[in-house]
């Protein structure tokens, strides 16, 4: 698939999610391109449920993200990319990264309704 192609599709995904809220278009395609690049570069192709690789990747990725967002103009700190980061590392790593947020507890307590007790 081509790189627009896939930004596209990025962005798409990343806007289900909500994850782009408060960004404007241009800033969250610069965040698009970025999380591409990260995926593309060599990496490790799998991080075995690892603690500390699943941080270590977290945390580039996230620093990368980070690089093309303006700081907060309240605060003048670096804007908050949790959510956005983690899903992201999802896409690149979806065998060891577990993605539970709202929308998953919301699937899962549905999926799981009443097997409680």
């Amino acid at each position: 698939m081509e790189r627009e192609a896939r930004e596209e599709q990025l962005l798409k995904w990343l806007n289900h999610y909500k994850v782009l809220l408060f960004f404007p278009p241009e800033k969250s395609r610069e965040v698009a391109k970025q999380i591409i690049e990260f995926a593309d570069e060599p990496r490790p192709t799998a991080l075995f449920q690892n603690n500390e690789r699943i941080n270590e990747q977290y945390e580039r990725l996230k620093v990368r993200i980070q690089s093309v967002l303006s700081r907060s103009p309240k605060s003048n700190k670096l804007r908050e990319v949790t959510s956005l980061a983690s899903k992201a590392l999802w896409c690149c790593y979806p065998h060891d990264i577990p993605m539970f947020d709202v929308i998953m507890r919301c699937g899962h307590s549905k999926l799981f309704a009443g097997l409680d007790g």
